[in-house]
């Protein structure tokens, strides 16, 4: 639960806060704007992140109460530590291998090079196109993505009750995805730390003989010219790690010939400076730059998984949902406000829009300053476009579609809300009002049928009261 008013959401409050507001639905929505409106008075100067936890701060269970955003969080706590001391230990583990050396074979440089160094910074690209492998494609049921949430689905129900429904599907899997990678940047940024540790460890208490060795083509000439590119970032300021022509002329070593040929150790030097800058620069500072760069994105994705599910846009609405009761103009209307359709209209007088869908209810039951378009059933697609034009464009407000429950929603009216939302622009609500047959409350299983069907739409701002 936040402590201040300003705070930013958490992970565990975005995972939190969506399934409390489910759970809220049980609430009459009078009373749920009620509610909320009276706490959203005092947070109106506040950016919509900031509201929501101010609201969650007034509502929130207490603070030690155990919630899945809190068991997700504990989780991904002990990943992390898990990632950090695996790396660790392994970074230090592979580094003691490598640089092992009791006076007779001198550490061939290219070998410490390519595991220290190189097969780390191929790790590394890798690593950077985890967030490409979505749960939900690439592979389908057999990318990594879809493993890993499905181990997590299964063994940890926190992770099964944030993932349990299709609201916000997309936003919730780049929020597994980011936090994917940067648990690997945390195990390759450990990798690389600890094995230049162990280098420089190992160069300051006991003496390293390094050489080059290989059976393939390779004269001096050209690892000179490798070695030389590859130290281009340090050369200018630091030139005594770069080994010269000489030097790697002189350390180039035949196994065959040990008991014949000498090696100058101090004239060989350069080569641990040159695989100390090498981890570095080529190990340390991108990993750490990737963990950086995934842990910002990760966040990221933590706030935008909050305002991607629908209750939250339909909270912040209700949070702005001005202090306005729908009166009663004439004796007609004021029987109708008695019946099971009043709701539509307690304290939703800010409906910019209401759009009947379908003949779902009369004209005469809504209040005579509303803008009405009527839409669907035996209207022509074309018509119910040219209907938009009584609509403004980048609405900033709520478009109310009222609909008949009890009628399964078709393609017809996915169609409809998306051509709507493209003409309306993204900051408008679109508020789908199912409707129970001769104006009955609809039921519980047929508010379900469509909250289901308008999750495939992926946008947040169409909700179902």
């Amino acid at each position: 639960m936040p402590t201040e008013t300003n705070a930013q959401p958490s992970l565990a409050a975005a995972i939190d806060i969506p399934l409390w507001l489910e759970r809220d639905r049980e609430t009459p929505w009078a009373q749920r704007v009620r509610r909320d409106r009276a706490i959203g008075r005092a947070a109106t100067a506040l950016a919509p992140a900031a509201r929501v936890m101010h609201w969650w701060q007034a509502v929130a269970p207490e603070p030690g109460e155990s919630t899945p955003g809190a068991a997700v969080m504990r989780l991904l706590r002990r990943l992390g530590f898990i990632m950090v001391v695996a790396g660790g230990l392994s970074g230090a583990g592979v580094a003691a291998a490598v640089l092992r050396y009791d006076g007779s074979d001198p550490i061939n440089i290219l070998i410490a090079f390519g595991l220290l160094v190189a097969l780390p910074s191929v790790f590394l690209v890798g690593s950077l196109l985890l967030p490409l492998w979505s749960s939900a494609s690439f592979g389908g049921q057999t990318n990594v993505g879809h493993i890993v949430l499905g181990f997590l689905r299964r063994y940890y129900p926190a992770f099964d009750e944030f993932f349990a429904t299709r609201h916000a599907d997309r936003a919730r899997d780049r929020v597994l995805r980011w936090r994917f990678t940067l648990s690997s940047q945390q195990l390759g940024l450990a990798f690389s730390v600890t094995a230049l540790a162990t280098l420089l460890m190992q160069a300051s208490f006991s003496d390293l003989a390094f050489a080059w060795s290989t059976t393939l083509s390779v004269d001096a000439q050209q690892l000179h010219e490798a070695i030389s590119a590859i130290a281009s970032p340090w050369s200018a300021w630091l030139p005594e790690a770069v080994p010269d022509l000489r030097v790697i002329e002189q350390s180039r070593y035949f196994r065959l010939e040990q008991d014949t040929r000498e090696l100058d150790a101090v004239a060989l030097t350069p080569w641990w400076r040159f695989l100390a800058l090498s981890l570095a620069t080529y190990g340390v500072v991108p990993r750490a730059c990737a963990f950086v760069f995934a842990w910002h994105r990760a966040r990221a994705a933590e706030r935008a998984v909050l305002f991607a599910h629908p209750e939250v846009r339909a909270l912040l609405d209700r949070l702005d949902a001005p202090e306005i009761a729908a009166g009663a103009t004439s004796a007609e209307h004021a029987a109708t406000a008695a019946n099971a359709v009043a709701p539509l209209f307690d304290g939703h007088a800010d409906s910019d829009v209401i759009v009947i869908w379908n003949d779902a209810i009369a004209r005469t039951v809504l209040p005579p300053e509303a803008l009405v378009i009527e839409a669907g059933g035996e209207r022509s697609p074309a018509e119910d476009r040219e209907a938009f034009e009584g609509i403004p464009r980048a609405l900033h407000g709520i478009v109310r579609v009222v609909t008949k429950a009890w009628e399964p929603p078709l393609l017809e009216l996915h169609d409809y809300l998306t051509a709507l939302r493209a003409h309306i622009g993204a900051d408008a609500s679109i508020v789908v009002q199912p409707c129970g047959e001769a104006q009955t409350p609809p039921q519980a299983q047929d508010l379900a049928v469509w909250r289901a069907s308008l999750a495939r739409l992926d946008d947040p701002g169409i909700y179902v009261q």
